[in-house]
């Protein structure tokens, strides 16, 4: 991406994601050797739901990493009924409160608890706040009522040091992003706080100061202050509350979004970039607002390339682009365009057959959603033939578009190297087809300047001149 503040981070945060799932495999091991509780609730996204802490760094770190934290205090005793309760609890509330156990004797006398108070469970906030102890014996019934009460945290902010464990958590959020010095947004935050409680088994609620972290949320889409939506990091969606003016969001408006989107009556949204006006250039412009209408609807064969501005290899392919689309240029039956990734969600048809850029896509006339990936050379001749073979293929959308697709090898340059591709796993069977049709053109047109009169001299550039008349004819009577 770009060497920028803002890119950078967001780069990070996704990165981030990959690395704890990394990390959750290895929890997994650890999990057969004992290290970890054993058992996992239905449905419960695989990662461990207690952490072990062996270290005073560790208690430090685990504690400020969210507003407030339940720490299991125990004995060496893995077998103890006190211990099994509380694994067992935490497994029912992973998903809402972060849960550790600790039984080293030494590290318990650290923290200031006596050891003959042991068994006995902590809830923990960062700030400095006095922790709040567990009273009485360790039960199921009655723990899980306690920590409840006394870790639940009704509206969180979120900042890098608990995004993780709260954004990417897979229970959906209600996230508000606010302008901290806007004067509507303490009265938002209160009625957040108020709601809170009545949904806490469905989401959690939480705000972020989008003027400290504007990137991510203009990364995510929402531009004006404030914004509401349901965040689900499991989908990597959001679906955002609709309102005209700060002053709409009221108790009452926000319910109602709650609810309607627990019935499936919002949107997810769909960043997209503004459309250009006109838009009737050799290559279309295509968005993720008209992408359904350009090109899955489209009675044409589409070419769509996918790209990033800042993209070093996309800036290498786009001379060759700009040729491809040049000369196919009021072709009956084809468009060729381009969609900017940076500025527009990914279609949910091929956001799987887009793993980075540039990627080229043929949608078929046919049937847009049996497409294919583009994987030769980065070149106009190797795009050319490419869309030859296609169209032989019956990707074609009419006998003008296979017609003129077969004559513009009449404008082809000598062919060029077959270096970089668009896929580097592409099979050398297929770069041997290209270097094949490639020599087979060359013994062709040594066999038209032998038959050629000795007498007559008639130069490349020549030759070049005439094939470019032709296939302008050949466009005209198209």
């Amino acid at each position: 991406g770009p060497w920028e503040a803002e890119p950078l981070v967001y780069w990070l945060l996704h990165r981030i994601d990959e690395i704890v799932e990394e990390g959750m495999e290895e929890e997994e091991q650890e999990e057969e050797e004992g290290e970890v509780a054993e058992e996992r609730i239905d449905g419960e996204e695989d990662r461990p739901s207690i952490f072990i802490l062996r270290e005073k760094e560790d208690v430090v770190g685990f504690v400020a990493s969210d507003e407030a934290v339940v720490v299991g205090l125990f004995t060496e005793d893995e077998k103890s009924a006190e211990r099994r309760e509380f694994e067992v609890v935490s497994h029912a509330l992973a998903l809402r409160f972060k849960f550790a156990l600790i039984s080293d004797p030494a590290l318990v006398q650290t923290l200031g608890v006596p050891l003959d108070i042991l068994p006995t469970i902590l809830v923990l906030r960062h700030g400095g706040e006095e922790a709040v102890r567990f009273q009485g014996p360790v039960a199921k019934e009655e723990l899980r009522d306690w920590i409840e009460k006394e870790a639940f945290v009704p509206l969180v902010e979120i900042t890098m040091t608990n995004f993780q464990s709260r954004v990417l958590s897979t229970m959906p959020s209600i996230m508000a992003f606010i302008d901290p010095d806007d004067s509507t947004t303490s009265d938002l935050l209160t009625i957040l706080r108020e709601l809170a409680p009545l949904y806490k088994d469905r989401f959690q609620f939480l705000f972020l100061n989008a003027i400290q972290y504007g990137g991510f949320a203009y990364q995510l889409g929402y531009h004006t202050l404030p914004s509401l939506c349901v965040m689900v990091a499991q989908e990597q969606n959001s679906y955002p509350m609709q309102h005209l003016a700060s002053d709409s969001i009221t108790r009452e408006s926000i319910v109602q979004f709650i609810e309607d989107f627990s019935a499936g009556r919002v949107a997810k949204l769909i960043r997209s970039a503004e459309p250009p006006v006109p838009n009737d250039g050799p290559i279309t412009v295509v968005v993720a607002n008209t992408f359904d209408e350009l090109v899955m609807e489209s009675e044409k064969d589409v070419l769509l390339e996918f790209y990033t501005p800042w993209c070093g290899h996309c800036q290498g392919l786009a001379p060759h682009y700009d040729r491809v689309a040049k000369a196919l240029e009021g072709v009956p039956g084809l468009t060729i365009g381009n969609f900017d990734v940076d500025e527009n969600d990914l279609p949910d048809v091929c956001a799987g057959a887009v793993p980075g850029v540039p990627t080229l896509l043929f949608f078929p006339a046919h049937d847009k959603n049996q497409y294919v990936q583009y994987d030769g050379p980065r070149t106009y001749a190797g795009i050319i033939l490419w869309l030859k073979q296609r169209v032989r293929q019956g990707g074609g959308h009419s006998r003008f578009w296979i017609k003129y697709v077969h004559s513009v090898d009449f404008a082809l340059p000598d062919p060029d190297p077959v270096e970089e591709t668009m896929n580097d796993d592409v099979e050398w069977d297929q770069k041997e087809e290209v270097e094949e049709e490639e020599e087979e053109e060359e013994e062709e047109e040594e066999e038209e300047e032998e038959a050629e009169p000795e007498t007559e001299t008639i130069t490349e550039e020549t030759i070049l001149r005439v094939r470019e008349a032709l296939a302008e004819a050949q466009r005209q009577v198209l």
